[in-house]
């Protein structure tokens, strides 16, 4: 079947892998980083969305904590260069953005003032921002976390556990399912897009009964070794097979590819080099099987595969006795 049909809306994306990424197993500086991505942007054609990996703005996104009041001087004063570091981050995030809407993943900090020199983390989430030339227009946050990498399972009931385990991360889910909408001229709406940060892309119907036009992977594999990056991005194919959507998988080091709603490789880039590239993509309206029975016939196959299985061993029990 084909999967772009003439006069179907299309959504031109690009993508940028920097090889750049801050991370203890790498000399990147973040000035580095930053470079990395605007000589990336800015070799790219004339986008609707451009899309970075995960975890790639080379700084924390320091969000003061709602209804703070009472505040000393000197705890104002520390919030102020807190809004102020999280305004440059933003700002420089639009300058990529001038061009085109631009997806960015950042590590999310809620923090309110522990004294007038220290930050209290409050919050910690794995995030992608949606910035436009204007600022940021929306953000959403990983909601399916990596076990130990990002939370400690079952802390809450054996609080104990985070003693045995204390270098287990502290990131809470995402507020809300990972949906984006982007404006579009060339579609007559704006374009539903599915984020899939990084591990989120290995789960069959990723965001339920939803479905987007279009999905995005932002990853960071960099703290892989061996075969785990290319059994991530095999798995990760899936969900543009399952769905018949478009998915744009970017990382920080590789591997990164564009997939066409059957799941073949339209473009791509192999690990440790910088790499970008823009397709324009099909933004196909009509629903996979899959999504419309979902996997109830998986259900009935193992219902009916148990249902056989139990009446020959019964069988074979009257027959032996």
């Amino acid at each position: 079947r084909r999967w772009s049909e003439p006069g179907e809306p299309t959504l031109r994306v690009g993508w940028v892998q920097p090889n750049r990424v801050l991370n203890d197993r790498r000399p990147d500086t973040p000035a580095q980083v930053w470079q990395a991505l605007r000589e990336g942007v800015a070799g790219l054609e004339s986008c609707d969305l451009v899309a970075l990996p995960e975890g790639v703005v080379p700084a924390p996104l320091m969000v003061p904590a709602e209804g703070l009041t009472e505040l000393s001087p000197r705890e104002a004063s520390l919030l102020a260069r807190t809004r102020a570091g999280a305004r440059a981050i933003q700002a420089e995030l639009a300058r990529l953005a001038r061009r085109a809407p631009l997806l960015a993943g950042v590590t999310r900090r809620v923090v309110r003032p522990l004294d007038g020199q220290r930050l209290e983390v409050l919050r910690r989430q794995n995030a992608v921002l949606l910035v436009g030339p204007g600022g940021l227009l929306d953000w959403v946050g990983k909601r399916r976390l990596l076990p130990l990498a990002e939370y400690l399972p079952a802390e809450r009931a054996l609080p104990a556990l985070r003693r045995v385990l204390p270098f287990a991360g502290r990131f809470e889910p995402g507020p809300r399912p990972a949906l984006l909408e982007v404006p579009s001229g060339a579609a007559d709406r704006g374009v539903q897009v599915g984020v899939l940060i990084c591990y989120e892309a290995v789960w069959p119907r990723p965001l339920g009964s939803a479905l987007p036009d279009l999905w995005v992977n932002p990853t960071n594999d960099v703290w892989f070794r061996g075969q785990g990056p290319a059994l991530h991005a095999m798995i990760a194919r899936l969900r543009a097979i399952e769905s018949r959507r478009c998915l744009v998988r970017v990382t920080t080091t590789g591997i990164s590819y564009v997939l066409d709603p059957a799941g073949r490789e339209l473009q791509g880039a192999g690990r440790g080099r910088a790499a970008a590239g823009s397709l324009a993509l099909p933004l196909p309206r009509e629903l996979s099987l899959y999504a419309r029975v979902g996997d109830w016939p998986a259900w009935l196959a193992a219902i009916v595969v148990t249902s056989l299985a139990c009446a020959g061993y019964r069988s074979r029990r009257r027959d032996s006795g």
